[in-house]
């Protein structure tokens, strides 16, 4: 009799586990891809938001927030959160992930 409850309990938490990491892979690449964009040489920090907004979109994911592109003179850093479907309560909603990368830039032949 308790066996039932049990089962369905355990198969619940284990699908809630593939979801939320599902969801982690989906921030991951998709700030991946965002780094990757905005890295580029005469790139915008548009570009990079934009290739982070197709990647969830193409994977079938939905986005928490708008991705958050930061450029510096060196560096690109890209923030996805990617929503989690819920069958299980407790666990956590949105999946996070912060990638950072290293932007692309042209040395002038006499500098090299």
């Amino acid at each position: 009799m308790l066996v039932t409850p049990v089962l369905l309990a355990t198969v619940l938490v284990v699908l809630q586990a593939a979801l939320w990491f599902h969801a982690g892979q989906l921030a991951r690449h998709a700030a991946a891809d965002a780094v990757d964009a905005a890295a580029a040489h005469g790139a915008r920090v548009a570009d990079g938001v934009g290739a982070a907004e197709a990647f969830v979109a193409d994977a079938g994911g939905r986005l928490a927030g708008p991705p958050v592109v930061a450029v510096s003179a060196t560096a690109v850093t890209a923030t996805v959160s990617v929503r989690v479907p819920r069958l299980v309560p407790g666990w956590p909603a949105t999946a996070v992930h912060r990638t950072t990368g290293l932007r692309e830039r042209v040395v002038p032949e006499a500098g090299r």
